[in-house]
């Protein structure tokens, strides 16, 4: 009995020695499967998935699993126990740990440790890297300062905002519209815009001649790099709404070459809007002191359209030879209004007293005639009277 119960110690012994050479020998196994995303953003969730591989025989007892993130990584969750887990002989597990990285880290490569302790007494640990990648993420807020129309200048404020983890630099704003660009340049050069700043820059634009009525697009391309010189491309839409813009224009004139005092006239003249919206509302006053005043309303006079209208006047003085012409219409920009003085040409007055008092010459003729008629006269009676008294 003695020498069975020494023989049962010593195959237990012997059982233990040659699970303990198995366990060194072929140890657990720990891979890191994959580390989603890579490279890892700043203040950035990830997903770090890992394999336990039990390559023995015997079966392993996964007691703990440690995570030493030196404070530059937070651990929120994993998808299953990870403690006191029984992998059987040839059995694997995966498990994903879900982390989240600190939003102070700079762009660098970082690592982490996993303390896999198993069978009470052994430990694996295993290394983690993780690419950390800072993006700069540029945010653009435009303000139109101006109504816009067709061939017009208009300014943007546009407010740039850097909501990403790291600097952005050399940034470019590019309008890759056909019908609006930037005044005198292709496009908005900023040197750098930090972490969490944000600028405001306001730009002049220029619109073609060939834009329509209505709400449009303003497609621009906005370009930058990061500190490691890494290239983003992002596009941004701006709304915009283009106006109806009209302009009404005198196209000509006509009246008489002399404007004789109660003698009727006709005034005609021919308006043209030559803008790039329709005139509405169209009216046109004439005031003067010798007819007074006159209106007449057009109503609507479309784009690239003339429209005639005739006053009839009667000139009931000549006291001014000035009238004032006054254009009002609306578009959509409001209400507009232009005001032209002209010039009539009044006829002389052919009055005989006027003609002479006019002309010193004639004045002095007119004098003599008349002194030469009473001294004629005076002769006269004089010789008369003679006459009497010799009867």
């Amino acid at each position: 009995m003695f020498i069975l119960n020494k023989v049962k110690v010593f195959l237990l012994t012997l059982f233990f020695l040659i699970n303990l050479v198995n366990s060194a020998t072929n140890p657990l196994e720990v891979n890191v499967l994959e580390i989603i995303p890579n490279p890892v953003e700043p203040g950035e969730d990830f997903t770090v998935s890992i394999n336990l591989l039990n390559p023995n025989t015997e079966e392993i007892n996964i007691n703990s699993i440690e995570l030493n993130l030196d404070e530059k990584f937070v651990f929120k969750s994993v998808n299953d126990n990870y403690n006191q887990v029984v992998l059987c002989q040839k059995c694997s597990k995966t498990l994903n740990f879900y982390l989240n990285s600190k939003s102070n880290l700079d762009s660098g490569i970082y690592q982490f440790y996993l303390n896999v302790i198993y069978n009470d007494q052994f430990s694996i640990k295993k290394e983690v890297i993780i690419n950390v990648l800072g993006k700069p993420k540029l945010i653009l807020t435009p303000i139109i300062l101006n109504n816009i129309s067709s061939n017009q200048e208009f300014d943007i404020n546009f407010q740039i905002q850097n909501v990403g983890s790291t600097d952005a630099k050399n940034i470019k704003i590019i309008s890759t519209s056909k019908d609006i660009g930037f005044l005198n340049q292709n496009y908005l050069f900023i040197k750098d815009l930090k972490h969490n700043q944000n600028i405001s820059v306001i730009r002049t634009m220029l619109s073609s001649n060939d834009l329509n009525s209505g709400y449009s697009l303003i497609p621009l391309e906005i370009d930058y790099e990061d500190s490691k010189n890494n290239n983003y491309v992002t596009t941004e839409n701006i709304g915009i709404k283009i106006l109806d813009k009209s302009n009404l224009v005198i196209k000509n004139i006509n009246f008489p070459n002399k404007i004789i005092k109660d003698k009727p006239f006709e005034l005609s003249l021919r308006i043209e809007n030559n803008g790039f919206g329709d005139a509405k509302d169209v009216n046109i006053i004439l005031t003067s002191e010798i007819f007074g005043e006159k209106i007449a309303y057009f109503g609507t006079i479309e784009k690239n359209k003339d429209s005639p209208y005739t006053f009839n006047l009667n000139p009931n003085n000549l006291n001014s030879d000035i009238f004032t012409l006054t254009i009002n219409y609306q578009d959509d920009f409001g209400l507009h209004t232009k005001r032209y003085d002209l010039k009539l040409n009044l006829a002389e007055n052919k009055s005989f007293l006027n003609l002479f008092y006019s002309n010193s010459k004639y004045f002095y003729i007119l004098i003599t005639i008349l002194l030469l008629i009473i001294f004629i006269l005076l002769i006269i009676i004089i010789k008369n009277k003679n006459n009497s008294y010799n009867y």
